[in-house]
């Protein structure tokens, strides 16, 4: 997912997909900015969840760029987070300074080498480790999903074994959910006030194609990527509530009637998820939880 120029033309390359773009498009995802031209053309050629993966990575090589600018980041990692090569859940760990957290806990599952966790632990990330690094993480992701009841053990093994390739991992995962009515929102997205039970007003992102001005795209992208983080660490269940309540607008009296319970009961899980929620934005993705909701 790197751009390179051929004949003074930028091309970006999108899982080994070659597409030309223009000086500007250049320019805008150097920022972390993905057009919503280039986003349709993904789409149709590659599909949503490739267009999805390219957008949160180019959001994340941006804010890494801008530690190692700060000095939060080493400057030696500049040429290989710019390379593209990087995948976006290794640069979310980078850029939230849990790298090496995770590389512990990777090696403590016997999928790190010592070798690796040292450098790791030195220099938090070289091209000769990614591979490796690579694989540990689409390993755990593959046993965390089994856990979860969200792949089957012939998935499982298949993946163990080379006969299901890598990156179908997040795919199963995403259709898994996406029959639980829990899809992932990967359109453009705008705000409104929508009122809730109290007559209160909160900010509600909405589907919307018409959005085009770059610096109102990279804020709701910004909070629809953090929200997206955060709601992959609820259960199936609590994802789902909180997808009828806040994408779906269900009214909680409805719900409750879906689900054979009382509203109270229903109100009582939303501010329990409400409370987790908050939890992982504040600590452990360190965000304002108020920012977002």
């Amino acid at each position: 997912m790197t751009v390179t120029h051929q004949s003074n033309t930028p091309i970006v390359w999108v899982d080994n997909v070659p597409y030309s773009i223009t000086s500007q498009t250049e320019s805008l995802l150097n920022q972390g900015i993905v057009p919503a031209e280039l986003k349709e053309k993904i789409s149709s050629l590659q599909g949503d969840d490739a267009c999805f993966d390219f957008c949160r990575q180019r959001r994340l090589m941006k804010r890494a760029l801008d530690q190692i600018r700060t000095g939060i980041l080493p400057v030696s990692l500049t040429d290989l987070i710019a390379s593209g090569s990087v995948p976006s859940e290794i640069l979310f760990k980078l850029v939230q300074q849990k790298l090496i957290g995770k590389a512990e806990k990777l090696y403590q599952k016997k999928l790190l080498s010592d070798d690796t966790l040292k450098v790791i632990r030195t220099q938090l990330l070289t091209s000769e480790i990614l591979p490796e690094l690579k694989r540990a993480f689409l390993s755990d992701t593959a046993y965390y999903l089994y856990e979860k009841g969200e792949i089957s053990k012939e998935i499982l093994n298949g993946f163990n074994d080379g006969t299901i390739e890598p990156k179908y991992l997040l795919v199963i995962r995403r259709s898994y959910r996406k029959l639980c009515y829990l899809g992932e929102v990967e359109s453009e997205h705008s705000y409104h006030e929508q009122p809730d039970e109290k007559g209160h007003l909160f900010r509600h992102e909405s589907i919307s194609d018409s959005r085009t001005e770059p610096d109102s795209m990279l804020f709701s992208e910004q909070n629809r990527e953090y929200l997206m983080e955060a709601l992959r660490w609820l259960s199936a269940e609590d994802y789902k509530l909180i997808y009828y309540i806040f994408f779906e607008r269900i009214s909680m009296r409805k719900i409750a009637r879906m689900e054979g319970v009382s509203e109270g009961t229903i109100r009582y899980k939303k501010n329990v998820i409400l409370g987790r929620l908050r939890t992982i934005f504040e600590e452990v993705m360190g965000l304002p939880y108020d920012a977002i909701f």
